[in-house]
């Protein structure tokens, strides 16, 4: 009579299985695609007040895009993960604020979203780069191939009304719901 035996099971020689991201190299997005930072009727109007313009760095531009006030920037470089836990990009030229001959560059920005698809939108000034912005992930739509966004809600972040403020004497907009990013479908 045959005796059974209780086997474990067959362990792999690599280890653990490791998530799809750490064995697939992230997907590189499609550069030169157009993206629109826009800003809302409040800011829009608040900016007016303080008679502060709004500005791009080029080769971005300001545009008018579905009745917005925006910069047109076009994407640089980005890769979004294969498990679709994160996404970063940065865009061309940048954006700006002036005033009485005073201006504010933002440039070089960049983008990361998380996990969570809330975003952390970051630019270079005065040679530093500085949190400028943060998202929630309403309007962020990620899959395998592209990564689409209408009417993202933007947050100033301290960080970014301390740099209007160091420019202009005060933000003209505070910390706090600020602007709306509308990028284009990026492939």
């Amino acid at each position: 009579m045959r005796r059974w035996r209780r086997r474990s099971p067959p362990r792999s020689p690599a280890g653990p299985l490791l998530p799809l991201s750490s064995v697939l190299p992230p997907l590189e997005l499609k550069a030169g695609e157009p993206y629109y930072f826009c800003l809302t009727d409040a800011n829009e109007k608040a900016l007016a007040q303080a008679h502060i313009t709004f500005d791009a760095v080029a080769p971005n531009t300001v545009v008018t895009y579905k009745s917005h006030t925006c910069m047109r920037g076009t994407l640089k470089s980005g890769r979004i993960n294969t498990d679709l836990t994160g996404l970063a990009g940065e865009g061309t030229g940048g954006f700006a604020f002036q005033r009485d001959g005073r201006r504010a560059e933002f440039t070089t920005p960049r983008v990361a979203l998380h996990l969570d698809m809330t975003g952390t939108w970051t630019a270079e000034h005065q040679g530093r780069r500085a949190d400028m912005f943060s998202s929630t992930r309403e309007g962020a739509k990620p899959s395998l191939t592209k990564v689409s966004a209408e009417n993202l809600p933007m947050t100033l972040t301290p960080a970014g009304a301390q740099a209007l403020s160091a420019a202009f004497g005060a933000s003209p907009v505070p910390a706090g719901p600020s602007s709306r990013a509308t990028p284009a479908s990026t492939s």
